[in-house]
């Protein structure tokens, strides 16, 4: 599936590329764009040379032409062609005469890609070229004023003036504007849907009104958004999904398939979203548009929601892609593993597009002596590594490169993949280390010396990138935009936080930027100081976490069973040769087996019994902290299942009453995380630690695939 290329490299396009009117004008001679030469209209010349492709459709498939000099009477030897040589598909220009300064339509016999490019030739000689590139909301791309100015996204008008092109979605992201009112309307039945499950689309009406916009309530696809932690449900602050077209086939809001209304229940700051994806546009990561909307559900006032564009929206894609033939989005714990292609929630693009994420995986999997050259003809890691670079730098815990979730991978037709970020509300917080992520593609990347540096050098641009963005006014924006939202806030009946902390937890994120550029730098810095390398391993700072043995460094061999991290992961007994289950005998009074390979809940209780134990019951919050500490010797950051009380050694808990379970009800200690747990579905009965914390979240049985940690049974 072909789109449409993103403005950006329209934009580059037109940068890169001189213009050929503006070369006549300042030349004289009527030069053309190419590697045709010819003279203008004037001092004698051909006036031929001197037509110019005015405006080309790649959606209604038309090419307009512009005779910029005198009247052209003879168009003999005029031809377009979306190739750069006059062949068979080549169409000549059906016109015996063109007046001075008049339009031609030509409608070609081919089909027009909107990032082919389209060449006028005269007597084989190339006098222009245009391509369409994004084309705008609409499949079209010209020179405004006519003739004469640089290309531009147009509305289609082959045979009349051109007239530049414009976003009808705009009104939605503009986070400095007064929110947009956005009314949902469901009936009984789509309202008890959403109560029961909410995961399956119903049948709604959205309107939206903005300044002199009304789009009138439209028929669409209404579902919840959000699962672990951000799941509020029908009567609380429940986000949205909406499809406009799951019911009117073709049906578009303002230009726009779907939209996301993110409830902000995790980000009391209500700025995040937009300082990370602000950080990622920085690096030149393709990032979905903000806005904000005062919404209402049946009447009900539902409070101040955040606008997110969807990235698998063809708006989205359109503006950022030459083309796009697959996109698939990553689910907690989802990750390149072999032949896990047809496991991902593919949202573009057909059966090919599997094989290619599969021979991704593959490629991951055995790459080779040279990581980056042996991916490089199927991975844009300029734009993967920024990506990468971007969560670890922001604390983006939630991403791809930390834990595996919240991305979309995206294949163009050149047969390169990308990778793009999402949900990035929690972020701003932490610090996670720079040379640690579960993500396989950094994971493989830091194991390779070559790849190693190229993140490195990345992770610096970043930086560099990010304090120049806010030398360009990120921070007078981001106080601006915290103000804003003061009183945006207030009135909100469904908000879960306090509107006055607002400004003070936006101080915090610009605070987190100043102290992580700056311990970033340092970290760089040090890594790359041959004298802060003691044991002369090669290795130093935070890449050797012993300075005093030459054998432990930063991808070292791990020793298997001997309670030292010589790789300096931050975890013991890692590596793949490591037995999967292994013992921790920490504490004599109570053993405990660790298995770190991920497995869904089931298969952890069985592989527990298999040595007469179960999944680990906690007592106390002493009880949860030093089991903690004990896992995360093994498992770092990675999250574990456990048994919830000393009777259940399945481990479940029943929702049926409503959710009215609490730590009180039960014999047992919780550690629950805020808003945990939610049984958001219906269907959340397993419990885990998140492992980057110790705290707790419930989750469906066989939702994820999580390490084991176990106990004797009593």
């Amino acid at each position: 599936m072909r789109r449409l290329p993103a403005l950006a490299c329209l934009t580059a396009l037109c940068a890169a590329c001189p213009d050929p009117i503006a070369s006549d004008a300042a030349e004289g001679e009527g030069e053309g764009e190419g590697e045709g030469e010819g003279e203008g209209e004037g001092e004698g010349g051909d006036p031929r040379l001197a037509l110019r492709l005015n405006e080309v459709g790649c959606g209604d498939d038309f090419i307009e032409l512009i005779a910029t000099g005198g009247a052209v009477s003879d168009t003999a030897g005029v031809v377009v062609s979306d190739r750069d040589v006059v062949d068979a598909r080549a169409v000549p220009l059906d016109a015996a005469t063109v007046a001075a300064g008049a339009l031609v339509t030509v409608v070609p016999g081919f089909g027009i890609a909107c990032d082919e490019t389209i060449t006028l030739f005269v007597d084989g000689v190339v006098v222009d070229t245009l391509t369409p590139g994004g084309g705008g909301p609409l499949g079209a791309a010209g020179r405004v004023p006519d003739g004469s100015g640089p290309v531009t996204p147009t509305t289609p008008t082959p045979g009349a003036p051109n007239v530049a092109a414009s976003d009808p979605s705009e009104v939605l992201f503009d986070v400095f504007a007064a929110p947009i009112e956005l009314a949902i309307v469901v009936g009984e039945a789509s309202e008890q849907s959403l109560r029961d499950d909410g995961y399956t689309y119903v049948e709604g009406t959205v309107q939206i009104r903005a300044g002199d916009v009304d789009t009138g309530p439209l028929v669409v696809g209404l579902r919840k958004k959000g699962r672990i932690g951000s799941f509020r449900d029908f009567d609380g602050k429940m986000a949205w999904k909406i499809d406009t077209n799951r019911f009117v086939v073709g049906q578009k809001l303002l230009g726009l398939e779907k939209l996301n209304l993110n409830n902000l229940v995790q980000d009391s700051s209500s700025v995040h979203e937009y300082m990370a994806y602000e950080v990622f546009r920085a690096v030149g990561v393709p990032s979905p548009r903000l806005g904000y909307a005062h919404v209402t559900v049946n009447g009900d006032d539902a409070g101040t929601y955040l606008v997110v564009e969807a990235t698998d929206d063809d708006a989205f894609l359109d503006r950022h892609f030459a083309s796009t033939v697959g996109l698939f989005e990553g689910q907690y714990g989802q990750d390149l593993f072999p032949g896990s292609g047809a496991a991902f929630d593919q949202d573009d693009g057909g059966p090919e597009a599997v094989v290619a994420l599969d021979e991704l995986a593959a490629r991951l999997e055995a790459p080779g002596d040279d990581l980056i050259a042996a991916l490089d003809p199927i991975l844009d890691w300029e734009q993967v590594l920024a990506t990468i670079a971007a969560e670890i730098f922001i604390g983006h815990w939630d991403g791809y490169g930390p834990t595996r979730n919240n991305y979309f991978l995206h294949l163009a037709d050149d047969g390169r993949w990308s990778l793009l970020p999402w949900g990035v509300d929690q972020t701003f917080d932490y610090h996670w280390p720079l040379y640690d992520g579960q993500g396989l593609i950094l994971q493989r990347c830091l194991a390779d010396a070559g790849c190693r540096q190229r993140y490195e050098q990345t992770m610096l641009a970043l930086v560099d990138a990010v304090d120049a963005r806010r030398v360009a006014g990120l921070d007078d924006e981001v106080r601006a935009l915290a103000t804003a939202n003061v009183a945006r806030f207030a009135d909100d009946p469904r908000r879960e936080w306090n509107h006055e902390d607002i400004p003070a937890l936006a101080e915090n994120a610009l605070a987190f930027l100043d102290a992580r550029s700056q311990a970033v730098r340092d970290e760089l810095a040090c890594t790359q100081d041959p004298d802060a390398d003691v044991d002369g391993d090669g290795f130093a700072c935070s890449l050797d976490c012993n300075e005093g043995d030459a054998g432990i460094f930063f991808g070292a061999t791990e020793v298997c069973g001997n309670d030292v991290d010589e790789d300096c992961s931050g975890r013991f007994d890692d590596a793949d040769h490591c037995p999967d289950c292994l013992p921790d005998t920490s504490d004599p009074a109570r053993p405990l087996l660790i298995c770190r390979v991920g497995r869904i809940y089931a298969d952890a209780v069985a592989r527990c019994a298999e040595d007469g134990m179960r999944l680990v019951a906690i007592t106390s919050a002493e009880d949860n902290e030093a089991v903690y500490a004990r896992a995360r010797r093994r498992l770092g950051d990675q999250a574990y299942w456990i048994g919830l009380d000393d009777t259940a050694v399945e481990g479940r808990y029943d929702f049926s009453d409503g959710r009215s379970w609490t730590p009180e009800s039960v014999d047992v200690f919780a550690a629950w995380a805020a808003g945990e747990p939610n049984d958001a579905g219906g269907n959340e009965d397993c419990g885990h630690v998140w492992g980057f914390i110790s705290e707790w979240n419930d989750i469906p049985c066989d939702g994820a695939a999580f390490a084991a940690v176990c106990e004797p049974l009593p």
